[in-house]
């Protein structure tokens, strides 16, 4: 189990090392701005919501796509996988380590992320953010977003 943590670490170094999260993050960063720019100002807040959602979502998807299917070929042209071959690691843990250091990149890409979108929410949005618990719920309590000077959503 060492050895597939040892991978693990490896594989996020190597993310990091590799500037593809940074080049994600600016590109995250460019769509929250464009709609931002391109938005009305009464529906700024509805459209970077939107944005930031399904831009997150189809990066982190490409990004997946992207850095796992790159991972052994980078490591077979730096002759890294012979070295580590050659110690007593079993596939298993090799391939259990590269999938969690992708999920590792992939959680640092997601943090990220939301870190941008709050900061276009707080700076591009107009009102504050509310989250009033609707307790009249079919399946229980649920959250809705809400601006704080929109009027309540109409009861189904």
């Amino acid at each position: 189990m060492t050895g597939a943590w040892a991978v693990a670490r490896l594989s996020l170094r190597e993310t990091l090392r590799a500037r593809t999260l940074p080049a994600l993050c600016l590109l995250f960063a460019g769509a929250l701005l464009l709609a931002g720019l391109s938005a009305e100002p009464a529906d700024r807040f509805r459209i970077l919501l939107g944005t930031s959602g399904q831009a997150a979502h189809l990066l982190l998807l490409l990004s997946a796509l992207v850095l796992g299917a790159m991972a052994l070929p980078q490591e077979t042209a730096r002759r890294s996988v012979f070295h580590l071959f050659s110690k007593p690691l079993h596939r298993g843990a090799y391939l259990l380590g590269r999938w969690t250091g992708l999920c590792g990149s992939l959680l640092v890409l997601c943090t990220a992320f939301w870190a941008l979108s709050l900061a276009a929410l707080a700076l591009g949005g107009r009102g504050r953010i509310r989250l009033p618990l609707d307790p009249v719920s079919a399946r229980g309590s649920s959250w809705r977003f809400q601006l704080k000077d929109s009027p309540p959503p109409d009861r189904i």
